[in-house]
C-alpha cells in the first residue's frame, strides 16, 4: 500500500496480456477492459486495429503512450499498431502527476517487452474461419456464402548479444482478413442507373498488413542504461463498404507508420536521477478510389454511385518528441521536474473535393405534377425533361462541394514544462 501516492492507476501485467484474447489482436482493446473506462468495442469490419473511443468519468480525452513517450502525435488517432506479444503490460492511469499532462481524461501507456540472458522464441497463429460464421442476412438465397477468414501469425525471439550488457528483443505479426462486402442496391435498379452489375451485389474486402518490433537494452554501466525501439506497421485495405453503394464509391485505405525511440536513465547519486526520451514517428495514409475524379451521385433511398466525393484523399502526420525528467530527493523533499516538447506537422487534402449530386424526390403540386420520387427525379434530370411544375428542366436537390486550398498543412508546437516537490511532514504526513 503507497499511503502517499496520489496517482490512480489500473495496470494488465504481462501473464494477462499474452492470455486474454481479442478479437482484432490489437492493444486498443486492452484499454476498454479497464475499470472505470467507458468505451465501444473496436470495429472488425475493416482492419480492426483502430483507435479505440473511450471516456474517462464523463471526459474522452486521453493521452496514449508506449514506453513513455507519445503513440498519437497531434490527433487523436494512434499512430503506430503494435503486437499484443510485444507488450509486457498495460497501464491506465487517472488522477496523474503533472509530469503526464496534456490530456484531463486517462493516460494510456504500454510498455514493450525486453530480453534477458536467456534465449526465448516463440511461434503463434491465430484462425477465424467462414465454416464458423453465419450467413449475411442481406445475402439472396440462391447465393453461396462469400469466403470470410482471417488469420494472424507470426513469432518473438529474445536474448542477448552480451551477457549482462545488452539484451535484444524482436517480434513479427502478419495479418489476412478477407471479409465479405454486400452491396444491397437492387439489379434492376442498377440497370435503370446505368450501374455496372459487377459494382453490386457481394465482393470480398481484403486486408492484409504487418508490424515488427525490435527492440535492445544496454547497461552501460551500473549508472547509465539505455533502450532503443524501432517499430513499423503495413496496412492494405481493399475499398470496403456494405449498402446502397456501388464499387465506385469506396476507398481503399493505406498506411505505413513507423516510429523509433530511445530513452536513457541516468542514476548520477543515490538522490539524483535523470530520465531522457526522444520519438521519432511518421503516419502516412492514402485513400485511393477507382475514379479519383467523378463526383458522387446519391438518389436516396436507391443508390450512391459514379464516384467519391473525397477522391483520392491523403493525409501525413509526422513529428518528434523530447522529454528529459529529473528527480531530486534531499530531506523530506523530493523534487521532480522537467520539460516535454512535441513538434508535429499534420498535411489533408481537402474533403469533398469532387462534390456530390443529391437526388432527395419532389413534392406533388396540385393540378400541376404528381409527387417525384428519387429515382424518377434522377431519371427525368438525365433526359433532360422538363418540370410542368417550373417549367424548367427536372434538376437535383442540391449539390456541395468544398473550395480553398487543396491542402491544409499545420505545423504545431505542443510544449510541457512542470516542477512538483513531495513533502514528507512527518513519516506519518505527506
Amino acid at each position: 500500500v503507497e499511503a502517499g501516492r496520489t496517482v490512480t492507476a489500473s495496470t494488465l501485467e504481462e501473464v494477462v496480456v499474452r492470455n486474454v484474447p481479442t478479437i482484432g489482436r490489437s492493444i486498443q482493446d486492452f484499454y476498454t477492459l479497464q475499470p472505470g473506462v467507458l468505451a465501444r468495442p473496436l470495429s472488425t469490419g475493416g482492419s480492426g486495429t483502430g483507435t479505440a473511443t473511450t471516456v474517462y468519468a464523463g471526459l474522452g480525452s486521453r493521452q496514449i503512450n508506449i514506453d513513455g513517450v507519445s503513440n498519437q502525435l497531434q490527433g487523436g488517432a494512434r499512430n503506430i499498431v503494435v503486437s499484443q506479444e510485444a507488450i509486457a503490460e498495460f497501464q491506465t492511469v487517472t488522477n496523474f502527476s503533472p509530469e503526464f499532462g496534456r490530456v484531463a481524461g486517462g493516460l494510456q501507456n504500454a510498455f514493450t517487452r525486453s530480453g534477458s540472458n536467456d534465449l526465448h522464441a516463440s511461434a503463434f497463429l491465430f484462425a477465424r474461419h467462414k465454416a464458423l460464421s453465419a450467413k449475411p442476412q442481406l445475402l439472396r438465397a440462391d447465393q453461396p456464402q462469400p469466403d470470410f477468414a482471417r488469420y494472424n501469425f507470426g513469432g518473438t525471439v529474445a536474448g542477448a548479444f552480451v551477457k549482462d550488457k545488452l539484451f535484444y528483443f524482436g517480434t513479427y505479426e502478419r495479418w489476412f482478413q478477407d471479409l465479405p462486402q454486400v452491396s444491397t442496391i437492387t439489379p434492376d435498379n442498377a440497370t435503370r442507373l446505368g450501374i455496372p452489375q459487377t459494382s453490386i451485389g457481394v465482393n470480398i474486402g481484403g486486408f492484409r498488413a504487418h508490424t515488427s518490433t525490435f527492440k535492445m537494452d544496454w547497461l552501460i554501466n551500473p549508472k547509465h542504461r539505455l533502450s532503443l525501439r524501432h517499430n513499423y506497421y503495413f496496412d492494405r485495405e481493399s475499398p470496403l463498404g456494405s449498402g446502397l453503394v456501388s464499387a465506385e464509391t469506396l476507398s481503399r485505405f493505406d498506411e505505413d507508420p513507423f516510429a523509433a525511440t530511445g530513452q536513457l536513465v541516468s542514476t548520477f547519486s543515490a538522490n539524483f536521477i535523470n530520465e531522457f526520451r526522444f520519438l521519432v514517428a511518421n503516419r502516412p495514409i492514402s485513400n485511393g478510389v477507382p475514379n479519383p475524379n467523378a463526383p458522387n451521385i446519391n438518389v436516396q433511398g436507391i443508390a450512391s454511385f459514379n464516384g467519391n466525393a473525397n477522391g483520392n484523399r491523403t493525409s501525413n502526420e509526422q513529428g518528434f518528441q523530447i522529454i528529459n525528467n529529473a528527480t531530486f530527493n534531499r530531506g523530506r523533499h523530493s523534487y521532480k521536474f522537467g520539460v516535454d516538447i512535441l513538434p508535429v506537422n499534420f498535411k489533408e487534402r481537402l474533403t469533398n473535393i469532387n462534390g456530390q449530386f443529391v437526388f432527395g424526390g419532389l413534392p406533388a403540386v396540385a393540378g400541376v405534377r404528381p409527387a417525384v420520387s428519387a429515382l424518377d427525379q434522377f431519371l427525368n434530370t438525365e433526359r433532360r425533361l422538363i418540370d410542368p411544375a417550373t417549367n424548367q428542366p427536372f434538376s437535383y436537390t442540391r449539390f456541395t462541394q468544398s473550395i480553398g486550398r487543396e491542402f491544409y498543412d499545420a505545423t504545431v508546437i505542443n510544449q510541457g514544462f512542470f516542477f512538483q516537490d513531495d513533502f514528507r511532514v512527518t513519516p506519518r504526513l505527506k
